[in-house]
């Protein structure tokens, strides 16, 4: 058993994976998926924010997916080579942010790793992942034969900067993206409020299941009486977001979910101890408590 307090990124199933496919297609067509491209996320320019999203610096931001990294792996370090069955319903939870058999994403970030380096020890279990991905509507597919070796293959892919650069590509689109738009709907501006909606993205995912976000956004939404945008102060927003986070992860709708997340449910006190500090702007260092790890 590694360090990581299991939580898997891909709880939302069919639309994870529809999404994922539309998000393949366009990262390769942007060119995000270059293997002749060099840098890691903190030497990446910014996506670009559309108009109506909420964006943060380059710092913020590393800082922010450090901290996430420290809750899934233990680390600051970034585990693109992590793969293990924690047991929670979803197969083999594999990558840095937790991307899953179970629910098709983890299918997207092989086939798009593939399509940029062909010969890899990722490749032989695609049509193994497609079938999974196929069939993890409308819950998550745990079943996990068929993928024997696939973890060491993951360890393997990790080390390979395509690789990296591949799983950096999606976090950006499927959590971080969506955490700028949400904050813009919201209408919080805050570093801390976008890196915690970041970690909710990856916790809960957003496909429209009874745990995803916008049934914790909506839970804490009507707890505190409305939202910023609305004309209620964010903090008193984003503590009834991380009450309703803790609440959804130890009353799961998902049962299998239970005894994972019971385990995780510590990491929103990161959350609630940076906002009672007032660090608002995300800077650090930041003391991550029970996790004995420190953000620089």
């Amino acid at each position: 058993m590694s360090n990581r307090r299991p939580t898997s990124l891909g709880h939302a199933s069919a639309t994870v994976r529809d999404r994922g496919a539309r998000t393949t297609a366009a990262l390769l067509m942007m060119g995000m998926l270059c293997v002749a491209c060099g840098g890691g996320p903190g030497d990446a320019p910014l996506p670009t924010a559309p108009s109506g999203v909420v964006s943060i610096s380059s710092d913020q931001k590393l800082r922010m997916e450090r901290l996430s990294s420290v809750f899934e792996n233990g680390t600051t370090t970034f585990a693109y080579g992590y793969a293990e069955n924690i047991g929670d319903g979803r197969g083999i939870t594999c990558g840095r942010v937790g991307f899953t058999t179970g629910t098709g994403d983890w299918f997207q970030v092989v086939q798009a790793y593939t399509a940029v380096q062909l010969t890899n020890p990722l490749a032989p279990y695609l049509p193994r992942l497609a079938a999974l991905a196929s069939a993890s509507a409308p819950t998550p597919n745990p079943d996990t034969t068929g993928l024997g070796g696939m973890i060491a293959a993951t360890a393997t892919a990790g080390a390979d900067p395509a690789m990296q650069r591949v799983q950096d590509a999606f976090v950006d689109s499927l959590i971080y993206a969506p955490a700028q738009k949400l904050a813009g709907q919201i209408g919080v501006s805050s570093a801390l409020a976008i890196a915690d909606l970041y970690d909710a993205i990856l916790t809960h995912g957003e496909g429209g299941g009874p745990d995803d976000i916008t049934s914790v956004v909506a839970a804490a939404t009507h707890a505190a009486g409305g939202t910023p945008q609305t004309g209620v102060p964010e903090r008193r927003w984003l503590t009834a977001f991380d009450d309703a986070r803790r609440y959804d992860m130890l009353h799961p709708a998902y049962a299998p979910s239970a005894a994972a997340w019971a385990l995780a449910v510590d990491r929103i006190d990161v959350y609630d101890q940076l906002i009672a500090d007032g660090n608002w702007d995300l800077h650090g260092p930041i003391s991550t408590l029970s996790y004995g790890v420190t953000v620089p």
